[in-house]
């Protein structure tokens, strides 16, 4: 009925718009009561299935498996022999769906202007580090965590650390809370009076039973074969503190690699991180979107990276807060500065052969001419 109404609505409009006001407004209820339908059929169990990307192994059972199936029907020789290996194949899909050992990995998502990194130790423990921004427009934990994560063959986040509660690095954990396996939630100290976000962060926690684990400096989360420790705040670090001040910062080291997430730190921060640097890191996670208030000349130097990476908003409303100063002063200590907003993502992979790690921008796979940053 809807279908055909849609047509007479059209075919009056060159001729009787009158008559096709009556007839699209005819169509109302009736779109009203699919839209109902459908919204009823999505609270029922089992009504849709989120699943991870298969592993090209399982794509090619599957069409082994389609093409047997298809011979089983319309051919009758062999039929017992073509239904017992159909039934293989498809137990087959199932089973090599995802690796059995899946690669280690270090992801800067492009989240435009936010924070979202994403880490898999080698042996298997998933942390996700900020989740993107939540405003009128977008939601990043829709829109590019979680399709990141079901591309990326992610089953369950060991960790969701937030490093602190600015919406551009808390906004989209809420809706990856409500769609996706989550078994800890990582934040900062307790404040006297936390901000809004935090608390109703926190009360989805508890409704949904996931456990959150308060963090100071010098505390570990466990991982496999890999060590994670809490570098910022110290426990007592004071709540006069700005909330950028207040972020968590983490050093994360696995097969070689040694990294720093340093959230939305800012000078005074930064001073008291400088404390506990005791060697070197090969990649920093610049500090407040590669900000004039962050990357002091002391903490560059005692953190000294080989590799910084920016999460940072493309050029537009908002602009971007790294100036060609704050460039110059990472080039002028021969640190190589990937951005997101004219690198895209970045991905670190492990190279066995090599015994080393390389650096894949998003960008440069897909073939894009990079200008000079500047």
């Amino acid at each position: 009925p809807l279908l055909w109404l849609a047509m007479a609505t059209g075919i009056f409009s060159y001729f009787f718009p009158t008559l096709a006001l009556l007839t699209g407004h005819a169509m109302l209820p009736l779109v009203y009561l699919i839209h109902k339908i459908n919204e009823f059929s999505l609270r029922l169990p089992l009504a849709y299935l989120s699943t991870t990307r298969p592993t090209a192994l399982a794509l090619c059972f599957y069409g082994v498996a389609l093409l047997l199936f298809y011979l089983f029907l319309n051919d009758e020789r062999h039929r017992r022999r073509r239904q017992l290996l159909c039934l293989f194949c498809t137990g087959a899909v199932l089973l090599f769906w995802k690796p059995f050992f899946p690669p280690p990995l270090l992801d800067f998502l492009d989240v435009g202007h936010g924070d979202s990194s994403f880490i898999r130790t080698p042996g298997g423990t998933t942390l996700l580090i900020d989740a993107g921004n939540l405003d009128s427009y977008t939601d990043a934990g829709k829109r590019f965590v979680l399709p990141f994560l079901r591309a990326n063959r992610v089953s369950h986040l060991d960790y969701l650390v937030i490093s602190h509660s600015d919406r551009d690095h808390i906004g989209g954990s809420f809706y990856l809370l409500k769609h996706f396996p989550v078994h800890k939630l990582v934040l900062g100290p307790a404040v006297e009076k936390p901000d809004t976000l935090e608390e109703e962060l926190c009360a989805l926690c508890e409704e949904r039973g996931i456990p959150i684990l308060r963090v100071v400096r010098g505390d570990h989360l466990p991982a496999k074969k890999a060590t994670i420790e809490i570098l910022h705040p110290p426990a007592d670090f004071s709540e006069q503190a700005s909330c950028n001040d207040r972020s968590v910062v983490l050093a994360v080291e696995f097969l070689g690699l040694r990294s720093l997430f340093t959230g939305d730190i800012e000078e005074a921060a930064e001073k008291e991180v400088v404390t506990v640097l005791e060697d070197s890191f090969e990649l920093l996670k610049v500090a407040h979107h590669g900000s004039p208030t962050s990357s002091t000349p002391l903490f560059l130097d005692a953190a000294r990276p080989a590799v910084a990476v920016a999460s940072v908003q493309r050029a537009g409303t908002r602009g971007t807060l790294m100036t060609p100063v704050m460039v110059d002063r990472y080039e002028s200590r021969d640190i190589q500065l990937l951005r997101t907003d004219w690198h895209g993502g970045v991905r670190v992979i492990w190279k066995r052969r090599k015994a080393a790690f390389d650096i894949l921008s998003a960008r440069e796979k897909a073939g894009y001419s990079l200008v000079p940053v500047k």
